[in-house]
């Protein structure tokens, strides 16, 4: 038996130790939570993972199972000296226990960066939150807890891996006092937030993204920001604190959606837009919309357009496999009024350099032309929507064509938010826009509208449909 001088000493030196070990995800400034994947579910996010709430849980995406990890990006002069997590979804709800129904985690590796620490297996009983000591826990680098092997839940069908809440314990210079939750991404293995950074900047990493930033605190360099979901939504550079360079912009399940190049925080040149398989391109100038440079015939046709006194654009080019789509406007000044111009939009394809032309007329004040793709089924022709002027619609006609591609048939047109104001007496508004449904076993191109009337307190709203031409099968264009 130890003396009582020595037991007295032995407690002095590790009592305060042991006070130091605290939370580290929520309360350490420059922390990155990362996760291998995310189940596809709007209503779920990777930053339940570290929200400390028992009640929320995060999910891998459907099919994942081993292989799959979780970690968090520590900063340096932290260190973590344990790693706790649960083993699965520990809710019930009603008579449903998530934790036995869905996948737990059995066997797990750890991992310091690329250099491996130690493996550990979990107790497959135990709801709580499980400890795994790190034996090198120096901050600088991207820990990850491995699922190596699992338990099966007994629903077959549910083929996630979950896990309630991930805590890291250790000490670091500086702590909040007040939990906060952390940036939560999905991200590689290979992520790092040390190296992002120029030279005479410091990374900031926040609850939405990470950026550089000077010492006045102007954003210089690469720069990443993420979803409340912690998917990826924009990476792009900054120049004094403007967007510079080309961003990439990504959807909801971070798939790349558009390029768009950037100067002193305008967009000037010509961007790139991805959307259900066809591909889009604009050009920008100081922010402004300019002419994209248009082929042979095209070009032409243009000219002759100047020739005879009008102002005409290539406002957008679609390509839809080896077929292409232009918008053209051309407008001139009104012969009504000297204030006002008349626009013209035009659709026109090329197939073998061939003139092929499809014009539809709309004069309108408004000169904003834009185009989105219609959802359709997978043995459909690609289908968009060109809209004219649908950004101010409130002081002039909005109206919107549908056009199959790459046939270039015109399928549908309709006025979009068109507004009634009645004064005292009440008002009425009609908001209406195209879209895709199904009637009689086949998707048609509809103008869905909702009209609303008010008089006083009292609002009643009516939906209605006015269907245009079914949408085009694939074969149909060949």
């Amino acid at each position: 038996m130890r003396p009582p001088a020595l037991i007295l000493l032995s407690l002095f030196v590790t009592t305060p130790a042991a006070a130091r070990s605290r939370e580290l995800l929520r309360h350490l400034d420059g922390v990155a939570v990362v996760v291998s994947s995310l189940v596809d579910n709007r209503r779920i996010s990777t930053r339940e993972l570290v929200d400390g709430d028992l009640s929320t849980a995060w999910n891998s995406r459907t099919g994942k199972l081993v292989g799959e990890w979780v970690g968090f990006w520590l900063p340096a002069g932290a260190r973590v000296e344990q790693i706790k997590l649960t083993i699965g979804d520990v809710r019930r709800k009603g008579i449903r226990d998530l934790f036995v129904l869905n996948h737990r985690i059995h066997k797990v590796r750890l991992w310091r960066g690329r250099t491996k620490l130690s493996e550990h297996t979990l107790d497959l009983s135990s709801r709580a939150l499980q400890s795994i000591a790190v034996r090198d826990g120096r901050g600088g680098a991207l820990f990850r807890v491995e699922i190596i092997t699992v338990e099966p839940g007994k629903k077959r069908r549910w083929r996630e891996i979950c896990v309630s809440e991930l805590q890291a314990w250790g000490s670091a210079p500086k702590l909040h006092p007040k939990a906060h939750t952390p940036l939560a991404i999905v991200g590689a293995a290979t992520t790092r937030f040390d190296a992002l950074c120029p030279r005479g900047t410091q990374s900031v990493i926040g609850a939405s993204g990470q950026d550089c930033r000077d010492t006045t605190g102007k954003r210089q360099g690469p720069a990443r920001y993420y979803t409340t979901r912690g998917i990826l939504r924009f990476s792009g550079s900054f120049r004094d604190d403007k967007r510079s360079g080309t961003w990439l912009l990504y959807d909801a399940r971070g798939k790349l959606a558009a390029r768009v190049p950037y100067r002193a925080g305008k967009k000037h040149g010509v961007s790139t837009r991805y959307e259900r398989g066809l591909v889009g391109h604009a050009r920008f100038e100081a922010g402004k919309p300019a002419s994209l440079k248009a082929p042979g015939w095209i070009a032409a046709w243009m000219a002759t357009q100047r020739k005879a006194g009008a102002k005409v654009a290539l406002d957008f080019a679609i390509e839809a496999g080896q077929r292409r789509v232009y918008g053209l406007h051309t407008w001139r000044k009104s012969s009504q009024s000297p204030n006002h111009e008349t626009h013209r939009y035009v659709l026109a394809t090329a197939k073998r350099f061939q003139k092929v032309l499809d014009e539809s007329a709309l004069d309108t004040t408004d000169n904003e032309s834009t185009w989105r793709a219609l959802r359709t089924s997978r043995y459909d022709a690609p289908t968009i929507v060109v809209s004219h002027g649908a950004g101010n619609s409130r002081f002039g006609p909005a109206r919107e064509v549908a056009v199959a591609l790459p046939c270039l048939k015109k399928l549908h047109t309709t006025t979009v938010q068109v507004n009634h104001d009645h004064g005292s007496h009440g008002s009425s508004d009609t908001d209406c826009a195209l879209v895709t449904r199904w009637k009689s076993k086949r998707q048609i191109v509809s103008a869905r509208c909702v009209d609303s009337q008010s008089t006083g307190d009292r609002e009643k709203r009516t939906t209605r449909f006015d269907d245009g031409s079914p949408v085009l099968r694939r074969g149909a264009c060949r």
